[in-house]
């Protein structure tokens, strides 16, 4: 047997080369779940909300319409999330009505109805339900704060 220097190293880098490629070759890519999928459209779903909550054609089918997404798969996005899509439209609306409670003097019942609630008495059960106190207890609340 002849002896051909490194030719040990070139025949083991061949060997490795083709094992690592056919062990690539086999495995197979992971399974999506789509997740991720799922989390980037929670938080465009979020966005658009947030950006058009005032609107009072903003329901589950125009955000799933402008989204390009079914209904089921906008639903899927919120599923493990601590808001579902209707529940989300409603905070930002509840959210935006306290901080117009606290910071200005217009009537409760124009505020309810400048966020599209249906109405006033609607409105305060909603308000009432989520911060604990009614949209005139929050504001005289408020009112103290200032006052001290």
């Amino acid at each position: 047997m002849e002896f051909r220097p490194f030719s040990t190293y070139y025949q083991l880098a061949n060997w490795n080369i083709r094992f690592f490629r056919h062990v690539f070759q086999e495995m197979e890519p992971p399974a999506v779940d789509g997740t991720d999928h799922e989390i980037e459209l929670y938080y465009k779903a979020v966005a658009y909300i947030r950006d058009n909550f005032y609107d009072d054609q903003t329901n589950i089918e125009t955000i799933a319409s402008a989204l390009h997404v079914s209904e089921s798969t906008l639903k899927r996005a919120f599923q493990d999330k601590p808001f579902k899509v209707t529940e989300q439209i409603m905070e930002f609306r509840l959210q935006e009505a306290r901080a117009c409670i606290r910071d200005s003097n217009k009537p409760i019942a124009t505020i309810a109805s400048s966020l599209n609630f249906a109405c006033p008495k609607n409105f305060k059960r909603l308000f009432t339900k989520r911060f604990m106190l009614s949209p005139l207890q929050y504001r005289d609340s408020m009112r103290l704060k200032r006052l001290f």
